[in-house]
């Protein structure tokens, strides 16, 4: 999102309690990854968020 490029965010309803989550539709396998405090690595300028090896901030 920080990057200077269009992009599109699209924000779909689930069911409760399901928490927050990030699907990289950018990539192949489309990883999926959760929005809690395990998966920060870094806060510096942002929130960094990262599961196996991928990453979105």
């Amino acid at each position: 999102m920080h990057t200077g490029l269009n992009l599109t965010v699209t924000f779909n309803p689930a069911p409760d309690n399901h928490g927050y989550k990030i699907q990289r539709i950018d990539l192949e396998d489309q990883p999926i990854i959760d929005a809690v405090a395990e998966n920060v690595t870094d806060t510096t300028r942002g929130t960094v968020l990262l599961k196996n090896t991928y990453k979105v901030s």
